[in-house]
């Protein structure tokens, strides 16, 4: 009977450990208006900085980070489980739904000269544990470090941490891992990820991965490794790889970078310009972007590696043209989300396309128009949500007016005209033609 009372005593005392810490997990705000002083608890007391944010996060905290440039000469260190941080935000919203990564651009970015000045260590050696780990939303540029220039996942055994809707671009490593260095013992997933202009004077111009993990629609372009014969990629172990995009990734003398598998590498529903293990439904690009065989991206650079100033790259576009044989040739099954890395629908025809972008003239073809769904209403030149959901609107001729998440009774007003109106809410989407 006594030992039957210390077991409820116990349960009792770990329910209410369980319930105060879902109790005290809270959101911590991140503004470039913010000041250290403030508590973080809000967006009107916000934080100046992420490392600031992270610096009182306890496990199951979430960060918002509000839209703009934070500068960094040192790196944001993440050393307790479950901490979530995400960017995209105006600085108005109470939901994550509201936020747009792709219009809000949240840009992490290194200023400093040294090895010491990568963006992210997640994990920071043995004991500490980052397990379920989430970074949504930002680009991450110009880190610079001996391993993993933007994030070293470095961690003793930190499980499912999760990286999605990222740009990384501009990162150099002085030996092997420009952006991202995953150690023996971790776990990382990758959705909606650009890997862009990444250098490393060794080798794993773009990512080392030995732990384990996945790449679903990434696409990875003109990183460039030091070495004659470096790699794009070293994945080793249990790992998975599929709808990605690989296209003019260089060593040092021009030649294409290739990618190391491991036996135990799942790779499926890749188009590349390399071999990629052993690959199954891939398909083999061409070098030159424009040919049938290419991969027909919008506006690609031609130049591999490192750039002197990183807005150079803002330039380029690695969204699909209607031509590219990436288009609707992706595997459904991995998709992991309902927004692309620009935030447009990831799904507009059948099938997904491969690669961080879903081609966007084929919406003209979303089936079926005049829907018996409704979830707007269009009275004097403006269309008005009847639920909450994110609502895209195209002239006939394809050219995006409105892409954005709305609120019921939140009007988007136009200009007269004949438009097509996608709108996607998370039981189902409609697609009209209206004319105001």
């Amino acid at each position: 009977m006594k030992t039957n009372n210390y077991l409820n005593n116990f349960l009792a005392i770990l329910f209410v450990q369980l319930l105060f810490t879902s109790i005290s997990a809270t959101t911590i705000y991140v503004s470039p208006t913010g000041a250290s002083g403030k508590d973080g608890l809000s967006w009107a007391n916000s934080k100046q900085t992420v490392a600031q944010a992270v610096g009182i996060a306890v496990e199951g905290d979430q960060i918002w980070v509000q839209a703009g440039t934070y500068s960094q000469a040192a790196s944001i260190n993440v050393t307790v489980k479950g901490v979530s941080i995400y960017g995209g935000f105006v600085g108005t919203e109470t939901t994550l739904e509201e936020r747009n990564w792709a219009t809000n651009k949240t840009i992490l970015n290194n200023t400093g000269a040294t090895t010491a000045t990568r963006l992210f260590l997640v994990g920071n050696g043995t004991g500490i544990d980052a397990s379920n780990f989430v970074l949504d939303g930002f680009t991450l540029q110009n880190g610079y470090s001996s391993s993993g220039g933007a994030i070293l996942f470095s961690g003793s055994l930190s499980l499912n941490m999760t990286v999605r809707n990222c740009i990384f671009r501009n990162n150099r490593s002085t030996v092997n891992n420009g952006a991202i260095g995953v150690v023996a013992g971790n776990s990382v997933s990758f959705y909606n990820c650009l890997f862009e202009n990444n250098e490393a004077v060794g080798t794993a111009s773009a990512v080392n991965m030995l732990g384990s993990g996945q790449f679903y629609n990434c696409t990875f372009v003109n990183n460039k490794s030091g070495s004659l014969t470096g790699t794009l990629l070293y994945i080793s172990g249990a790992n998975t790889m599929i709808n990605c995009i690989v296209w003019n990734n260089q060593n040092s003398d021009g030649s294409l970078s290739t990618i190391t598998t491991s036996g135990t590498t799942t790779v499926n529903y890749i188009a590349s310009d390399v071999a990629v293990g052993v690959a199954t439904n891939s398909i083999t690009l061409n070098a030159s972007n424009s040919n049938l065989a290419g991969p027909n991206f919008k506006t690609p650079n031609s130049t591999a590696g490192f750039v002197a100033d990183v807005t150079t790259l803002d330039a380029f576009d690695y969204s699909l043209l209607d031509a590219s044989p990436c288009v609707n040739s992706g595997n459904n099954v991995a998709v992991a989300g309902s927004f692309d890395l620009a935030m447009n629908t990831r799904i507009l025809n059948t099938t997904v396309d491969m690669g961080a972008y879903e081609n966007l003239s084929i919406a003209t073809n979303i089936l079926p128009v005049n829907s018996t769904q409704k979830y707007f209403s269009v009275l004097n030149n403006a269309i008005t949500p009847t639920t909450d959901g994110m609502i895209y609107v195209y002239t006939l001729d394809g050219k995006m007016m409105v892409n954005k998440p709305v609120k019921i009774g939140q009007k988007v007003v136009l200009n007269s005209g004949i438009y097509l109106v996608h709108f996607v809410t998370n039981s189902g989407f409609s697609v009209e033609k209206i004319v105001l």
